[in-house]
């Protein structure tokens, strides 16, 4: 991170995070920005190949999470996004290199998080997955949707957790919160 992104206010976030699954998000989206490729969390996965998912001209890959999101999307996306009531997942996805929704999400955080300095959140995971997670990643896709021309190969739109081959909780995975509790179970904390 300070390698390559010490010259950007994103540094400055990743530095100030309080929650490591902060330091995770905004590392995924540089990582997947500078070098593109695929980012899965350790406790996710498919059961499938992720290449039987998307076709060799796909720039993009994502998946939706079954939870709807509190916000409607723009007028003009309910025919572009396959559910458009949904959040998009952030727990696994692809990108092709320099692609401009990884930037959009480094900009978007950049931008938001002196909202959040020294904020006591009387539940701090909505504050994460408002800057750094699921929140935000659903409003840059939903804006990137909005203002560019993608046809279905280049973006895809993989359904709920990868058209259900998804595996959002992988068999052993919760043996990591014997040994970090999970951020899910903080309370009264600030996140930045």
């Amino acid at each position: 991170m300070i390698e390559r992104w010490s010259d950007h206010e994103i540094i400055k976030v990743y530095q100030k995070a309080k929650l490591g699954v902060m330091e995770s998000d905004i590392f995924r989206h540089c990582i997947l920005y500078d070098k593109g490729g695929y980012y899965f969390d350790i406790s996710k996965g498919t059961q499938v190949s992720l290449r039987s998912l998307h076709s060799k001209s796909t720039e993009a890959l994502i998946s939706n999470e079954p939870v709807e999101c509190i916000i409607p999307p723009h007028n003009d996306l309910f025919k572009k996004l396959n559910y458009p009531h949904n959040n998009f997942l952030t727990w696994g996805l692809g990108f092709k290199r320099n692609h401009p929704i990884p930037k959009m999400m480094i900009e978007a955080i950049s931008n938001d998080y002196k909202h959040y300095l020294g904020k006591i959140f009387s539940r701090p995971k909505l504050a994460v997955l408002s800057l750094t997670a699921t929140g935000q990643f659903t409003k840059m896709v939903r804006d990137y949707i909005l203002n560019n021309e993608c046809d279905d190969n280049q973006l895809i739109q993989s359904g709920i957790y990868f058209n259900g081959k998804g595996i959002f909780s992988m068999k052993g995975c919760r043996v990591r919160h014997h040994l970090v509790p999970s951020y899910a179970d903080l309370k009264e904390i600030s996140v930045l």
